[in-house]
């Protein structure tokens, strides 16, 4: 089996993990900014919402969605539901 057939035969399970990787990286940057620079500076009147490093921040949370949604599928096969993908993520 070469690498393109391989590709081919897992084209559906590629888009989906490309697509679980970029939701959950996004997704973790948008409240990470959230609680950073709305919620935060409401509870202490030293901190200021602050922008710089946001670029960088999103590149790491992709990394991070990257190595998290690798490590669900390799080894959390018993259930393909996003529920599922909720709870590991969540809870565990």
């Amino acid at each position: 089996m070469t690498m393109s057939t391989f590709f081919v035969v897992n084209k559906k399970n590629s888009l989906k993990f490309l697509l679980s990787t970029l939701l959950s990286g996004f997704g973790m940057w948008v409240i990470a900014g959230v609680y950073h620079n709305l919620i935060l500076p409401t509870l202490s009147e030293e901190l200021k919402p602050h922008h710089e490093g946001l670029g960088i921040g999103l590149i790491a949370y992709f990394i991070l969605a990257l190595l998290i949604t690798y490590v669900y599928q390799r080894f959390h096969r018993s259930s393909e539901s996003i529920l599922s993908g909720l709870e590991v993520g969540i809870f565990k």
